[in-house]
């Protein structure tokens, strides 16, 4: 705790003090009060610009797991297209078929099995989807259009 009488023992003028500790004061009372009670400084815009930046980063990387989280209706999958592989590869019978949306229809119009199949390779496909099960999806995909279409 800063006094007056401390801060004139301590210092030959108020002058040396308020050099000594970088505040502007017209006393030694405004000085000692000063130092005993210190505002907080203020930041920098270098310091501002930093934590907005931070800030920025953070939502943006908040925002991405938001929209990760909202892009499949599971809390087991990873993605929805996690979800389509695991069904056509480690289902089968009409367990698959259901999951993927076949029904009789498929097998009585060719147009739409065929819409089935190209969209289900438009996310199942190597070329386009990075699934370590890709290529034995799309070969399953492929086998159940063939005989759809017979």
């Amino acid at each position: 705790m800063h006094t007056i009488a401390s801060l004139k023992k301590e210092y030959k003028t108020l002058a040396d003090a308020k050099a000594f500790h970088g505040i502007k004061a017209r006393s030694w009372a405004a000085l000692a009060d000063k130092l005993n009670n210190p505002k907080p400084a203020k930041p920098t815009i270098k310091v501002l610009q930093a934590q907005i930046a931070e800030l920025k980063a953070e939502n943006a990387a908040l925002k991405q797991l938001l929209a990760t989280a909202q892009n499949t209706d599971s809390d087991y999958f990873v993605s929805p297209t996690a979800e389509i592989v695991y069904s056509i590869v480690k289902l089968d019978g009409e367990q698959r078929l259901k999951a993927l949306g076949v029904n009789g229809s498929h097998y009585k119009d060719a147009d739409k099995a065929k819409k089935w199949r190209n969209d289900l390779a438009a996310k199942v496909h190597p070329d386009k989807c990075a699934h370590p099960d890709a290529d034995k999806a799309m070969n399953k995909v492929t086998a159940i259009y063939q005989n759809m279409v017979g």
